[in-house]
């Protein structure tokens, strides 16, 4: 069906709110009045996503009036079946036994200020129209991202994934990659007993699959422990995951398609101990290294427990090999004496200037003797993966990673040592991995509130940006909300914290804690994981925090902060 050009209808895009979002304009001219609509379209790059607009039916509670009725509204669909999206608005007009319908078309094309706009006419049986149109009908892009997400502003979704995460317990997030030939993604954590649903189980570790970030399928994978961090290896040739088993015991799993995980290896600790592998990387020599920690209790020789570093690294993923090393810590226990020193590696990257980079946090000599002496942020730097070497960083602050972004080097993490209630969160900027320098930005809370700030993972979403993402809690509350900073990618010393919004990273002074903690870029569009708080009404009418459910949020290119 055609669209005869219509003098008196145009249609064209604007930001007539001045915030990031391009409204689509209607402009009538009935009789010699001129009638101006405005309904709003947030533009993902080449598509309408989701479409907000009022949809006005004449008749009460929702039921066919009696009689003729009007409406307005905006929805999305191919509708000359030439396989692009077509944005329509549709205007009711009212008849006796039929309703008019006029349609206005606009079309999507790769330049959003290149537009083809056309009009038809038609009538329809009033009932046939109702039952149409009587609800409102959202937008879906040629790429399918947009089913079950909810836009706000500056391109940012939260997906809405149905019970594809359904527990008898609470799940957590850790780390998300995208894999494989068909680019599917692969999301990792672990299932924990809740207080509030099911009963006691001991902690699952598990993995999810989505072709699109936003249908998501659990993955054969069975066992107590958890997930930390997964990686996609280079060629389409799978995934490898790294966490705990056995509540002691360092593991690897492997996958060819993120469906079917198989353990491959273990890592027990010396001496009774317990380890844990937390974070993996790949460098350019296609050798793997991952960072962890092994803890070992006290025994009579010490007053406290001893924590050391720990590296393994691996040319297939398969053989594993522990380094050891002065700047690690000796393996098994040692006490807390005689120049002994507490450390753990909680994040690893490779960059072609400085190597490998790890961060974590180190004692230092003179520390009082506790259970658990203060632990200072540090950095550990390799040119092989096998010899490295332990540097202290200046300042108090909890590294949680390190992201290799261009010929730079960013830490991030959160600006206390002994989980202070108020702290901002920390970006530090490095070219060598050994002398950093502190970022300025908008690390501190919304309107100024007390509470705690943290980065858990910095993304690079295009040529020009950076992403942080982490999560901003309210002090002494559960509650808090995702949070997200910004940066240039020739600008890493300043970042601006992006617009919040609500509807998508939660209200931080009344929902329960939501929290970022990896995304992946995929060139198009940035997935991101995490968790957030659900309250539940018990049967006696009290509410009670939280059951802790998946979250997933999404950035599209395109959208304009």
């Amino acid at each position: 069906m055609g669209f005869p050009s219509r003098r008196g209808t145009v249609v064209g895009f604007v930001d007539l709110g001045d915030d990031g979002r391009q409204e689509v304009i209607l402009e009538t001219i009935e009789e010699g009045r001129e009638l101006v609509r405005a309904a709003t379209v947030t533009l993902r790059g080449l598509a309408a996503t989701t479409l907000e607009a009022e949809r006005r039916i004449d008749g009460e509670d929702g039921s066919l009036p009696d009689g003729p009725f009007t409406a307005e509204g905006v929805e999305c669909d191919d509708y000359d079946d030439d396989g692009s999206m077509d944005l329509l608005v549709v205007s009711f007009q009212p008849a006796d036994d039929l309703v008019h319908v006029e349609v206005a078309a606009v079309r999507l094309t790769e330049q959003t200020t290149a537009i083809e706009v056309g009009v038809d006419s038609y009538e329809i049986d009033v009932a046939a129209a109702f039952d149409r149109w009587k609800t409102p009908l959202l937008c879906r892009s040629d790429d399918g991202f947009p089913t079950g997400v909810r836009y706000g502003a500056n391109g940012w979704g939260r997906v809405d994934y149905g019970d594809a995460f359904a527990s008898d317990g609470d799940i957590v997030l850790t780390a998300v990659a995208q894999v494989g030939s068909d680019g599917r993604f692969v999301a990792v954590g672990h299932e924990q007993p809740s207080p509030l649903i099911g009963e006691y189980f001991p902690t699952r570790a598990t993995a999810w699959y989505s072709p699109n970030g936003v249908d998501w399928t659990r993955s054969s994978l069975e066992g107590e422990g958890e997930l930390r961090d997964v990686i996609a290896l280079p060629g389409g040739d799978g995934a490898l995951a790294v966490g705990q088993i056995d509540r002691g015991t360092a593991a690897v799993w492997s996958s060819t398609d993120g469906e079917a995980w198989e353990l491959v290896e273990v890592q027990p600790a010396v001496d009774g101990g317990s380890a844990g592998m937390l974070a993996i990387t790949q460098g350019a020599d296609g050798q793997l290294i991952v960072v962890g920690v092994e803890t070992y209790p006290p025994d009579a020789s010490g007053p406290g427990p001893d924590l050391d570093a720990a590296i393994w690294r691996s040319d297939d993923g398969k053989v594993w090999e522990r380094m050891t090393s002065s700047a690690l810590g000796a393996p098994g226990y040692q006490p807390n004496t005689d120049g002994e020193f507490n450390s753990e590696i909680v994040g690893v990257d490779y960059s072609a200037g400085a190597g490998y980079v790890a961060v974590g946090s180190a004692s230092r000599s003179g520390d009082d003797q506790m259970d658990f002496p203060t632990q200072y942020p540090a950095v550990w730097v390799s040119g092989d993966g096998g010899s490295w070497e332990r540097h202290a960083l200046d300042g108090e602050f909890r590294l949680r990673g390190v992201t290799a972004v261009g010929g730079s080097l960013v830490a991030y993490g959160v600006s206390t040592l002994h989980g202070s209630p108020t702290a901002d969160a920390v970006i530090l900027v490095s070219g060598d991995g050994i002398t950093w320098t502190e970022a300025a930005g908008e690390f501190d809370g919304l309107d100024q509130s007390d509470g705690v700030q943290s980065v858990n993972a910095v993304v690079e979403v295009s040529d020009t940006d950076v992403l942080a993402l982490g999560s901003d809690d309210v002090e002494f509350e559960a509650k808090g909300a995702a949070a997200v900073w910004r940066a240039a990618h020739d600008d890493l010393d300043q970042w601006a914290r992006e617009p919040h919004d609500d509807d998508v990273f939660e209200k931080v002074a009344e929902s329960p804690t939501a929290v970022m903690t990896d995304g992946t870029w995929t060139g198009e569009a940035l997935v991101v994981v995490g968790f957030s708080g659900e309250s539940l009404t018990l049967e006696n009418g009290a509410v009670a925090c939280c059951v802790i459910r998946p979250a997933v949020w999404m950035w599209e290119k395109g959208a304009t902060p």
